[in-house]
């Protein structure tokens, strides 16, 4: 998250105890561009990015589709939901309820999201080559399939570099 916010002039890096429900409602609405770098998985039911309730309250919180509603993310080019299985419950269809769904209804341009559970290690070296190439002029699949072809040479595996996928309105 910190080498993502780099690319950006005027980020806003939630870590730790901001890193909370109640802070992500309040400025996601006006994000042009949001990257989510954590942990993505069920609580109570619920499937979605986990965080902290609140900056007071250590208990995990869900971001999840519910959350969402159409027109909520006006200003959002792109979301890159840098986590486990954040396309979906179901890694065998397309979950119209998942989050990237959810976000491209609210408003969003385009959302990157994951189809399985990623390696950390490999997620990190995909998304720094992602955003090298997504702000040197390359659409946002183009970043993401030269991210993947760059992955490649060091890991043969689709596991490692074929989880992501591009989401977008057209």
């Amino acid at each position: 998250a910190t080498r993502t916010s780099g690319h950006f002039r005027h980020a806003q890096l939630l870590v730790g105890n901001q890193a909370s429900l109640d802070n992500l409602d309040s400025i996601l609405p006006h994000a042009e561009v949001f990257h989510f770098a954590g942990h993505a998985g069920m609580n109570n039911e619920e499937m979605g990015l986990l965080l902290r309730r609140s900056q007071t309250d250590p208990l995990t919180g869900v971001f999840s589709a519910p959350r969402l509603h159409s027109g909520s993310l006006p200003n959002l080019k792109i979301a890159v939901l840098s986590a486990c299985s954040t396309e979906g419950s179901n890694p065998n269809t397309l979950d119209p309820q998942s989050l990237a769904r959810a976000m491209l209804r609210a408003g969003a341009a385009d959302v990157v999201a994951s189809r399985w559970d990623v390696d950390s290690k490999a997620t990190e070296m995909l998304m720094a080559r992602f955003y090298d190439l997504m702000l040197t002029d390359h659409a946002v699949s183009e970043a993401l399939n030269g991210a993947e072809l760059s992955l490649r040479q060091q890991y043969s595996h689709p596991y490692y570099w074929a989880a992501f996928d591009v989401f977008g309105k057209n």
